[in-house]
C-alpha cells in the first residue's frame, strides 16, 4: 500500500515564490544600464527555475514520477497551456504533443514546463527574457510502478519496458549506446558536465531566444544551422533532425569556436540521484518509503 505524503511541498514552493517575487521587485529600484538590466533578466531566470526544480521535487514526491511536459506551442489562453500531456491509457504511460526522439521502449520527450500541472503561476512558464523555458525528460522517468505494470523494483540502465519508470530506471552512463540525456562541455569536447546522464533538464534560450519559443507559442528563429550548432543542439530541432551531435545531447557553451561571442543558452538539470537525495530530505523519505525507489 502506498503510504502517505507529508504535506509540507505547498509551503516550500509558496516561499519559493514569495522569495522569487521580492526579488523581482527589489530589482526594479537597481536596473539603470542595459547591462544590469541583462543581469536582472538572468537573475529572475535562476531565480524562477530554482521555485520549478522545487516543485518538480514536490510532483515526484507526491507522483513517483516526474511530470510530462506540457504542450509548448499553445498560447496562454488555451485549456491545454501549461498541462502535462499525460497519456496513460497505454502502459508504461507515454507523453503527447512533444517532440521526441525514441530508442527501443525509451523516449526523450522536448517540451514546455508543465506550470499548472506543477501548481504553479502561468508566467513562471517564462525565462527573464519573456521566452518559454525548454523541459526535457525520458519516459522511463515519467512512470512510475501504477503508470507501468511490469516496474521493476531494480534500477538498471537497460531501455526495456520493466526499466521504464523511476523506480526501475538508473541514470546513463553511456551516451552512445543509450537514449538519455546528456551535458556536454561543448561539441568538440568529449567532456560531460556531470559523470551521469540528467534526469531532466530545463533550457532558457537566453538573451537572444534562437531555437526557443515566445510566449504565444510562436517559436523564435533558429540558431544559423551552419554558424550556431551549439545553441543549434540544445533546441528542439535536434530532437527531430540531424544535427551535430546525437537527440539527447546538450552543451553547456560554444567552447572555443566563433559562436562563443554569442551563446546565451542556460542549461540547468539534475541527476537522478540529486532528485532523490531532495525528495527523500524534504518529504520524508517518500520517494524510498511510499514510491519504493532506490539508490543506484
Amino acid at each position: 500500500m502506498l503510504k502517505s505524503t507529508k504535506q509540507t511541498g505547498a509551503s516550500l514552493i509558496e516561499l519559493s515564490i514569495i522569495l522569487l517575487i521580492m526579488g523581482a521587485i527589489s530589482s526594479i529600484f537597481f536596473i539603470g544600464t542595459q547591462g544590469q538590466l541583462e543581469a536582472a533578466k538572468l537573475s529572475f531566470t535562476r531565480d524562477n527555475v530554482k521555485v520549478i526544480e522545487t516543485a518538480l521535487v514536490d510532483f515526484v514526491a507526491k507522483n513517483g514520477r516526474l511530470p510530462c511536459p506540457a504542450n509548448i506551442s499553445l498560447s496562454t489562453n488555451d485549456s491545454q497551456y501549461g498541462l502535462e500531456q499525460f497519456n496513460d491509457t497505454i502502459n508504461p504511460a507515454a507523453c503527447n504533443n512533444a517532440a521526441q526522439i525514441t530508442d527501443g521502449d525509451d523516449v526523450i520527450y522536448y517540451g514546455a514546463i508543465p506550470v499548472r500541472s506543477l501548481n504553479l503561476p502561468s508566467n513562471m512558464m517564462l525565462d527573464g527574457w519573456n521566452n518559454k523555458l525548454s523541459y526535457v525528460v525520458q519516459r522511463a522517468f515519467i512512470n512510475n510502478s501504477l503508470t507501468n505494470s511490469t516496474c521493476s523494483s531494480t534500477p538498471s540502465t537497460n531501455h526495456i519496458s520493466s526499466n521504464i519508470c523511476l523506480r526501475g530506471q538508473a541514470s546513463g552512463d553511456n551516451p552512445l549506446i543509450h537514449n538519455d540525456i546528456w551535458i556536454f562541455k561543448d561539441l568538440a569536447s568529449s567532456t560531460f558536465a556531470m559523470p551521469k546522464a540528467a534526469i531532466y533538464l530545463i533550457v532558457s534560450h537566453g538573451s537572444n531566444g534562437l531555437g526557443g519559443y515566445n510566449r504565444s507559442g510562436v517559436q523564435n528563429p533558429l540558431p544559423d544551422l551552419t554558424n550556431q550548432q551549439h545553441q543549434l543542439q540544445n533546441s528542439a530541432y535536434c530532437i527531430t533532425n540531424s544535427c551535430s551531435a546525437p537527440a539527447g545531447e546538450f552543451v553547456i557553451s560554444a567552447g572555443n569556436t566563433a559562436e562563443i561571442a554569442n551563446f546565451d543558452d542556460i542549461l540547468f538539470y539534475k541527476t537522478r540521484e540529486q532528485l532523490l537525495f531532495d525528495c527523500n530530505k524534504f518529504y520524508n523519505n517518500a520517494c524510498i518509503e511510499t514510491w519504493g525507489v532506490s539508490y543506484e
